[in-house]
C-alpha cells in the first residue's frame, strides 16, 4: 500500500515562532499509521482510509485530513497500475 496524507491544523504558533510548536510530530504521525497497518487487517481501502483519518484527527487534534490510499499491486490481472481511494474528513464527520 501507498499513502499520501494532507493534515490541516492550526498553524499560527508555528508560523509566528518558526518552531514545531503546535504542529503534529510527523514522525509520530508516521509511526501511528504504520502501527495501524501492521496490527490490524481490513478488507476495504475505504474503511482503512476512514479508520486512519479518524485516529489521526483525534490523536493530533487535526481540523481536516485528506488521505489517498493506493493498493500498488492489485489482485486484478487487467489493472496495470493501482487501485486507490481518496477521502476528505473534517472534525464534524465523526
Amino acid at each position: 500500500l501507498s499513502l499520501d496524507l494532507e493534515m490541516y491544523c492550526e498553524l499560527s504558533k508555528a508560523s509566528a515562532t518558526d518552531t514545531m510548536q503546535g504542529l503534529p510530530d510527523y514522525r509520530h504521525v508516521a509511526s501511528v499509521v504504520l502501527e495501524i497497518g501492521r496490527k490490524e487487517r481490513f478488507k476495504l481501502l475505504e474503511f482503512l482510509a476512514t479508520h486512519i483519518a479518524r485516529i489521526l484527527m483525534k490523536q493530533f487534534a487535526l481540523e481536516e485530513v485528506v488521505l489517498r490510499l493506493k493498493k500498488t499491486h492489485p489482485p486484478v490481472e487487467a489493472i496495470q497500475g493501482y487501485f486507490g481511494v481518496e477521502i476528505r474528513r473534517r472534525q464534524g464527520d465523526f
